[in-house]
């Protein structure tokens, strides 16, 4: 990636460093907020969850972050960026009805910029050779939860708002359709 061209690796953390055994959201929360340099701002009607997660492999600080987000999102907690000072802690039910930044991706990306984790995304998708709504059965089944794609047929747009890895799989599908 040319932009990245001249940044500094990242850091990357040894297997096991990452280690939790029945913990409480609280702590994970704690360490998801030194590794992004963001506040955590969490709900108040937060689902109790018992986190157990330990990593075996090495892992970059950006790769620790979408671990640590996608085990949130399997406790029904999702990650919310707001700006880049806060991250709103929310349950997965609420995540849509929160104000997430639109994501700036090229159109010819389809969605290979994405990571593979739970990262809250939301992409604008303007659709060249099929209608909306002849989409949205189709991919559907790839969104982690319901009314995750809109659509404007009026102006041949889908927009798209799930976890990164399931936005990818549905951009994919589209490029191919």
């Amino acid at each position: 990636n040319a932009v990245n061209a001249g940044a500094q690796p990242e850091e990357v953390f040894p297997p096991g460093l990452l280690k939790f055994s029945e913990a409480d959201i609280n702590p994970i929360l704690d360490i998801y907020q030194e590794l992004t340099g963001r506040t955590v701002l969490k709900s108040p009607t937060l689902p109790a969850a018992k986190i157990t997660f330990k990593t075996q492999t090495p892992l970059t600080r950006s790769e620790a972050i979408g671990a640590l987000e996608t085990v949130l999102a399997m406790n029904q907690i999702t990650m919310v960026p707001q700006g880049t000072k806060f991250v709103k802690a929310v349950p997965q039910a609420q995540a849509f009805q929160e104000g997430k930044q639109f994501d700036d991706l090229p159109d010819n990306s389809s969605g290979n910029l994405y990571p593979e984790s739970a990262t809250m995304v939301t992409h604008v998708v303007q659709l060249k050779n099929a209608l909306p709504n002849e989409l949205i059965q189709i991919l559907q089944p790839f969104a982690k939860m319901p009314q995750s794609i809109l659509t404007v047929p009026s102006t041949s747009m889908l927009i798209i708002r799930d976890y990164a890895e399931n936005a990818k799989r549905m951009l994919e599908l589209i490029e191919k359709l």
